[in-house]
């Protein structure tokens, strides 16, 4: 295990790398005046507050403009579309520095995979990913990071790829599952890449279309690189489709940043990249529970971390985001490991739909008024839905396609699943009070993965958690 010593050495280095660029932006000068900035942590962390996006809206509005030196020095036109967001989503500038670091971290993934399953499988062996998408937008490049970093990729990295990862960056996302799953069909793959999100889904169009399960049609698979949601939610529903000789890769990364690697030959435990731009620091999980604003939430630097507990991690990259919550809440296992356990704002991505939990509240605080609301995820072996259970008047019922159509305008995730029939109708019950354990027993037999989540009661909902938790002995 890497020493805290060690860790800090090399944070500080990064750090310090960063603080330098950041002398001469404007958000520093706005904050700090004309002075350089110290570059020791505890001067940094005095003098710089914790952000979130709301922080950054008005300087990253300058950059679109064409502004030089506003976050990070030079101007840039690529912007990374937050997950989870629809069109004028958050959109989060990448600066040169940041592209050379993101294409380090894959260089670092690709000999990791090719520690595990050998030289000659990965680089000779045909290869499929299905890399996110992007937009052209008043001269400015927008979309999903592993997107952006396809479209600019160095032709070697098409190296018997199946499908140009950067014609697919461009393509609709209609379009570019309709090519992968044909080269899965026509062709066999040793290395897999994309999103466990909709790796299950894809791997069974294409078994039912070639006629054989995928063990048959991809016998030769060796690797499958995995990013972009926690592959733990998924495991089972890959290692059920994939040959059981095959290897997983987790990879951590976000529109801030690539932040970690799986450290063994197996998914579970992840190791930060502490020197590749990046500067990490923990907030305690007693600060998020609280609800402390930004300004009041109290960080710890990596080497200070406490094995064993739950901290929401907090970025500082090279491309003028600085001590930025990620909304990430994770659980140290080692000095620079981790394991991924969930977000500050529950998120129910069991199905690839990424929808928050606070986006359904929103739409129903202006739709109806209720008294308690459960929401889970309705996972089946076929399609998949949300379910929600609403306690309120009769009188109040919201219609199902109001609630879906409010619901794709707020998530481009869900919007897409929509779009593509993945994703069927929300399904909503209304009940009194009285029904509501029945209501959540009926929900969650549906369900394979989790609990219903209550979301405006949280005292309420543990004590349903525990009655539905005994009563369908889970």
């Amino acid at each position: 295990m890497i020493s805290k010593t060690r860790i800090q050495k090399k944070q500080e280095h990064e750090l310090q790398k960063i603080l330098l660029k950041l002398n001469q932006t404007a958000r520093k000068n706005d904050l700090h005046g004309k002075t350089s900035l110290k570059t020791n942590y505890q001067e940094f962390a005095q003098s710089w507050p914790v952000s979130s996006y709301s922080d950054y809206t008005s300087y990253i509005e300058r950059v679109k403009k064409g502004e030089s030196d506003v976050l990070w020095p030079g101007r840039t036109n690529l912007f990374a579309v937050s997950a989870g967001t629809t069109g004028e989503g958050k959109h989060l500038p990448i600066y040169a520095e940041r592209l050379s670091s993101d294409y380090r971290y894959l260089r670092r993934v690709v000999k990791k995979a090719i520690r595990m399953i050998g030289i000659l499988p990965f680089l000779f062996g045909n290869r499929l990913s299905l890399p996110g998408g992007i937009t052209f937008q008043d001269g400015h490049i927008l979309g999903e990071i592993s997107g952006i970093l396809a479209l600019f990729a160095p032709k070697v990295a098409s190296w018997k790829q199946l499908c140009d990862p950067s014609e697919l960056a461009k393509l609709s996302w209609k379009e570019k599952y309709e090519q992968v799953v044909e080269q899965g069909v026509s062709n066999s793959v040793t290395a897999f890449t994309g999103v466990p999100t909709w790796i299950p889904q894809l791997l069974d169009e294409i078994a039912e279309r070639s006629g054989k399960p995928i063990h048959e049609q991809w016998p030769e698979v060796k690797i499958c690189i995995t990013g972009g949601a926690s592959f733990k939610n998924y495991e089972s529903l890959l290692r059920s489709r994939f040959p059981e000789s095959t290897r997983f890769l987790e990879c951590y990364g976000a529109s801030e940043g690539y932040y970690a690697i799986q450290k063994g030959d197996e998914p579970g435990e992840l190791q930060l990249q502490i020197d590749n731009g990046l500067f990490f620091e923990l907030i305690p999980q007693h600060n998020i529970e609280e609800k402390f604003s930004d300004t009041e939430v109290m960080a710890v630097p990596l080497w200070k971390a406490q094995i064993g507990k739950k901290y929401e991690l907090v970025v500082t990259n090279n491309s003028g985001l600085v001590r930025y919550r990620s909304g990430d809440v994770v659980k140290m296992t080692g000095n620079n490991t981790l394991q991924i356990t969930g977000r500050v704002h529950n998120v129910l991505d069991i199905a690839g739909e990424r929808v928050q939990l606070r986006e359904i509240e929103q739409i129903l605080e202006n739709k109806l008024k209720c008294e308690h609301l459960l929401i889970t995820t309705l996972v089946g072996s076929a399609l998949s839905r949300l379910g929600i259970v609403i306690v309120g008047s009769e009188q109040s019922k919201l219609g199902i396609n109001i609630l879906d159509n409010e619901l794709q305008k707020l998530n481009r995730h869900y919007q897409i699943r929509r779009e593509t029939d993945s994703f069927e109708l929300p399904e909503i019950i209304y009940c009194t009070r009285s029904q509501i354990i029945s209501a959540a027993i009926s929900i969650k037999q549906q369900s394979q993965v989790k609990l219903p989540s209550v979301i405006n009661n949280p005292e309420l909902g543990k004590k349903w958690f525990e009655e539905i938790r005994v009563r369908i002995d889970l």
